[in-house]
């Protein structure tokens, strides 16, 4: 008989937990040499993972007993003694924090048992109070205020969390529950050690954040580093990802990742000059349309960032308009080759051929089809082969599905041919100089 999943929790994860205690961040707190920024820093990541996990709980039925008291309510007081500079640049630490926190919310929408496991890890933080609670006060001179976090580890915190361990044996049984649970406390663990790592890293107190803080396998280039716009370049990015499955169907978390990265870069073009903004999203849409993403994604999400951008931080409204202006850009070029109604037809056309229940299954791939067509008419080299590759493999695929691309391209192409002439690119089509922008991807 398998061992209560609390058990194979505190198992599993214990390598995990000895490397987080190893850190030199860790021994920063234990030993009460920590700064006091840093130490700010630790409560907005802290604040940020349970807030995510605090959120995704509540919507489960099963899991919303296991971890009831809101924690995160213990660091809004503690940073509300601590911080007085609600605008400021952003740590790398507190990026990666927000960055685990959306990825925790889109993995706990297709397995929610995952959220089971990153309680156990979020409680089990709190249980550090009981050695953390004495040295950090000392460090930073705080009695009370400003450590209520750290005190509920004294307060009762052994109790809770075997309250929380019956609660999870009962709730979570079956063997692709428990498996979930060991995956979202792996994930937990990966995160507190990212943040715990940019922390006492020169990354942590580095002038500019780079792309890797978002996505480990970006590039070095600066990304916005406001707090407003990496939050807001985050929920862009997930609207993105949830209006267009395409993304997550065909690239899972690397998509997820590069969504991110993307996404807080382009956030930071707004500082730009106008020519060279305009420059780098024409670079950009050509390397994506050529790694199977029509430059018709990047345009949709270029709007859809400049309003959460205005939405987060509205006195810097008109410097976001620069986005819109560089989607309606992308959106001329495209127009000078299929119009967006001969886009629509298409799309109509192909869900007709493969019908409603598949056509659901991966909305608005004829339209992407037609995009694509749109973008090689632009110049934008193997944009419709690097998209039909994944979207037409038939062994991915059944055979109305591929035979509809197919005749989608060969429409599309068709259409496109009668306009004539490509219209004129949109100033800034020529690629920029290298080194004004993002290496390339692999």
């Amino acid at each position: 008989m398998a061992a209560p999943v609390s058990e194979q929790l505190r198992e599993a994860t214990r390598s995990q937990h000895e490397g987080l205690e190893a850190l030199p961040f860790s021994i920063e707190l234990r030993t009460g040499t920590v700064s006091r920024a840093s130490y700010i820093a630790w409560l907005r990541c802290l604040r940020t993972l349970f807030r995510a996990v605090e959120t995704a709980a509540a919507a489960v039925p099963a899991l919303q007993a296991l971890a009831p008291e809101r924690a995160s309510l213990l660091l809004d007081d503690d940073l509300a003694t601590l911080d007085a500079s609600p605008h400021r640049v952003l740590r790398s630490a507190e990026a990666r924090a927000a960055a685990a926190a959306q990825e925790l919310g889109l993995a706990a929408e297709d397995d929610a048992f995952r959220i089971a496991g990153y309680q156990y890890v979020l409680l089990g933080s709190q249980l550090g109070g009981l050695v953390l609670r004495r040295p950090v006060g000392a460090a930073l001179q705080l009695e009370d205020r400003g450590l209520r976090f750290l005190r509920r580890g004294e307060d009762g915190g052994a109790a809770r969390m075997a309250a929380f361990r019956a609660a999870v044996d009962a709730a979570v049984v079956t063997d692709a529950q428990v498996a979930s649970a060991l995956s979202g406390a792996a994930a937990a663990f990966s995160a507190f050690g990212a943040v715990m790592r940019a922390l006492s890293s020169p990354e942590g107190d580095a002038p500019h954040l780079t792309a890797t803080t978002l996505n480990p396998d970006g590039g070095t280039y600066s990304i916005a580093d406001d707090p407003r716009e990496i939050d807001a370049a985050l929920r862009a990015g997930l609207r993105t990802l949830r209006e267009y499955p395409y993304y997550v169907a065909r690239y899972g978390q690397r998509g997820r990742q590069f969504t991110r990265s993307d996404s807080a870069w382009l956030a930071s073009l707004t500082r730009n000059h106008e020519t060279i903004a305009r420059g780098q999203v024409q670079w950009l849409a050509g390397v994506l349309a050529a790694r199977g993403m029509p430059s018709y994604l990047l345009e949709q999400h270029l709007l859809v960032l400049e309003e959460e951008l205005a939405a987060a931080a509205p006195e810097r409204a008109p410097q976001y308009r620069r986005l819109g202006d560089l989607a309606r850009d992308l959106a001329r070029g495209r127009r000078g080759v299929l119009e967006d109604t001969q886009l629509h037809e298409l799309e109509r056309s192909f869900e007709e051929a493969v019908g409603a229940e598949l056509a659901a299954a991966l909305p608005r791939s004829g339209f992407l089809v037609g995009a694509a067509v749109a973008d090689e008419g632009n110049g934008r080299a193997g944009a419709v082969s690097s998209l039909t590759s994944w979207l037409g493999d038939d062994g991915r695929f059944p055979a109305p599905w591929v035979r509809a691309v197919l005749e989608t391209v060969s429409r599309a192409r068709r259409l496109a041919s009668k306009r004539g002439p490509r219209a004129a690119a949109p100033a800034g089509d020529s690629v920029p100089a290298r080194g004004s922008v993002p290496p390339s991807r692999k």
